[in-house]
């Protein structure tokens, strides 16, 4: 009976949100201001996306975490998505918050560790590496980006929830030894969200990181959770806290590949079975089979080719992922990286030769 009430509140608590939500396509015809800060920073644009709505502004404006506008215009449809007319944008003053201050420095470090990585590895494998451990998927060379698309591997330098996933098995196992399980979950969890501002906070880590997080707080209460509650309450709780989300491609392909992995994870046991590769292979055929109708939706093209790729690459990603991370140790002093670095590459280079 709770447990009826509880997801009873859940849906309630979703549909009141979405039906009180101002979605833009409720002001189209309609001269409309729309005021809001941001909280990832767009860069210079000639176009982008504010509170769902699209502007185009009469010059790029340079944005960056923390930046408040007040833009008005009148809301039209155009390509299928609302734009603001002649948009009249008013900058206010810069929001400041601890969790601001934290994302900036989050942003410094993935600067620096890609300059790291750039310095002491030859391209594309610094981009690939970087792409890999930071999610900074911007400095990858234009063929190899193609050639990852292509083959269904672009998820793993585009900060998804298998990169966090890899990110979370060892940290507690390791604090365990000095602090205890609880505490050591404590701090686990810590590095989890703080992976995630480093990341970008795209919808596929913070996906992940709420359920590892809830994985964590499970143990701690001497608990087992059910993945599919956590995978439910996981979106639920994203859509509650941004509605638009449900329009995001990233979000629709995070749910759908983590829903896919959970729906055919017992029809995928004997695959699972193979040595080395079994895990790879199953996890991957089951978010591609998962995914594959939103891919040919949104971009006209699948991958068939996809599975078996992943299956070669993706048990050298964890090894690739905890080198990068070691190296890392280059933030403080640059050479404490480059022997993990060193190790790094060649797994690089044959991830970056399959793909190619």
């Amino acid at each position: 009976m709770r447990e009826k009430v509880f997801w009873g509140s859940l849906i309630f608590i979703f549909l009141w949100r979405f039906l009180t939500f101002p979605f833009p396509q409720k002001f189209v015809g309609k001269t409309v201001v729309v005021r809001g800060c941001f909280w990832n920073s767009p860069g210079e644009k000639r176009q982008f996306s504010f509170r769902g709505f699209w502007i185009r502004p009469l010059r790029p404006l340079e944005i960056a975490p923390g930046d408040c506008l007040v833009v008005k215009g009148k809301a039209t449809v155009k390509e299928g998505k609302v734009w603001l007319e002649n948009p009249k944008i008013v900058f206010r003053e810069r929001k400041r918050s601890f969790l601001l201050e934290l994302k900036d420095f989050a942003l410094w470090c993935q600067a620096r560790a890609g300059a790291i990585f750039q310095k002491f590895l030859p391209e594309p494998e610094a981009s690939l590496l970087a792409g890999i451990v930071l999610g900074k998927k911007s400095s990858l060379p234009r063929e190899l980006f193609e050639a990852l698309k292509n083959t269904g591997s672009l998820h793993i330098v585009v900060a998804s929830g298998y990169n966090l996933t890899v990110i979370s098995r060892w940290p507690v196992e390791f604090l365990a030894w000095f602090v205890g399980r609880k505490l050591a979950l404590l701090l686990g969890g810590v590095l989890v969200w703080f992976y995630s501002l480093v990341a970008g906070g795209e919808p596929p880590v913070i996906r992940a990181a709420i359920m590892i997080s809830l994985i964590y707080l499970a143990q701690a209460l001497g608990e087992k959770l059910n993945p599919w509650r956590g995978w439910v309450f996981a979106g639920w709780l994203m859509l509650l806290v941004n509605p638009l989300l449900l329009f995001s491609i990233s979000f629709q392909l995070s749910m759908a590949a983590m829903g896919g992995i959970l729906f055919f994870e017992k029809k995928l046991e004997r695959l699972r079975k193979i040595p080395l590769v079994g895990k790879e292979l199953a996890d991957s055929l089951a978010a591609q089979l998962a995914v594959f109708p939103l891919l040919g939706w949104h971009f006209g093209r699948v991958s068939w080719a996809a599975p078996l790729i992943n299956m070669i690459i993706l048990p050298l990603v964890p090894t690739l992922m905890s080198l990068g991370i070691a190296a890392l140790g280059g933030l403080v002093f640059p050479w404490l990286g480059l022997p993990f670095l060193w190790l790094a590459y060649p797994f690089a280079w044959i991830i970056v030769q399959i793909v190619s």
